[in-house]
């Protein structure tokens, strides 16, 4: 599954738009590489 396709399925399973989908998978996977970069992971 590629970025593309997660935010598809979340476009569906939410009944929003796949781009407003794709802001939102963008905007999840900007935070855990910042978080990475700082050191900042827990789990």
């Amino acid at each position: 599954m590629n970025n593309s396709d997660l935010a598809g399925a979340i476009a569906n399973d939410h009944g929003i738009t796949k781009a407003g989908a794709r802001r939102i998978v963008d905007a999840v996977f900007e935070a855990i590489g910042s978080a990475a970069v700082k050191d900042k992971l827990n789990g």
